[in-house]
């Protein structure tokens, strides 16, 4: 049987959304992980790929968030007019929960310098 998780996020819904490891659920954050790992490597030199890829990473971000959580049209209304930074840091939140992190271990990871 699965695992089950929960994670709150109270921009999108007053109770915590429930996350099934399921083996569909764990194929859609590694699919989701490798999509934005290939964007990510797109040339500097490249202007308008990078400008393809930083859509792209959007796109594969909302998408990967409304599969995981089941989101319906109003949520993702509200997750459409979210501050990309803090839609980054759920997605982030998302994959560390179905990776068995803490809640304490996802935000030390939020908290922790980024590398330049």
């Amino acid at each position: 049987m699965a695992e089950i998780k929960t994670l709150t996020i109270p921009e999108l819904a007053e109770k915590p959304f429930v996350i099934a490891t399921t083996n569909r659920n764990m194929r859609r954050m590694q699919q989701y992980q490798l999509e934005i790992a290939k964007l990510s490597d797109t040339p500097d030199d490249d202007l308008t790929a990078q400008i393809e890829a930083g859509i792209n990473i959007i796109d594969e971000t909302l998408k990967f968030m409304r599969s995981i959580l089941d989101l319906d049209d109003a949520q993702m209304e509200v997750l459409e007019n979210m501050d990309y930074e803090e839609t980054q840091k759920i997605a982030q939140r998302i994959t560390g929960r179905m990776m068995g992190l803490s809640d304490e271990e996802i935000e030390a990871q939020e908290s922790a310098p980024k590398e330049q």
